[in-house]
């Protein structure tokens, strides 16, 4: 699931928006009127390797490293601009720290699971393979 939202565009807040009649966005949150928006990510995506697949959500920052465009930008694409630039960020090898935590939604525990640090690898990623037995060598 892929999707974009307006936000406010002061940076301590973040929050979603909602459009006035007379074409001003205004927040909710710090009663702030805005005549554009700041449109941030929101995806959620699978993760495969050779073990298993894992659900993983991926908010503004990653999704930009993701797909090459901030969400502003990608507002402006066409359908066809999109559906490329989408095209060549699926199957692609990354290095993908992932945050969990159980969360309870009416009364069922379940893990949710967010993306913290995203990194395409390099074709030769022989180096980053060897730090990182290293590290599970450690525990």
């Amino acid at each position: 699931q892929f999707r974009t939202y307006p936000a406010c565009p002061t940076s301590k807040c973040s929050n979603k928006k909602v459009m006035q009649e007379d074409d001003v966005w205004t927040c909710a949150l710090c009663d702030g009127r805005f005549e554009e928006p700041n449109y941030r990510y929101i995806l959620n995506c699978i993760i495969t390797d050779h073990t298993s697949d894992l659900y993983v959500s991926f908010f503004n920052e990653h999704g930009t490293t993701l797909l090459g465009v901030d969400a502003n930008d990608w507002e402006k694409l066409d359908a066809e601009e999109k559906s490329l630039k989408l095209h060549d960020a699926v199957n692609q090898p990354l290095l993908t720290k992932v945050r969990g935590k159980n969360e309870t939604y009416q009364e069922q525990s379940r893990p949710k699971y967010t993306a913290v640090d995203v990194t395409y690898l390099e074709q030769d990623c022989l180096e980053e393979i060897k730090a990182l037995n290293a590290k599970l060598g450690a525990y």
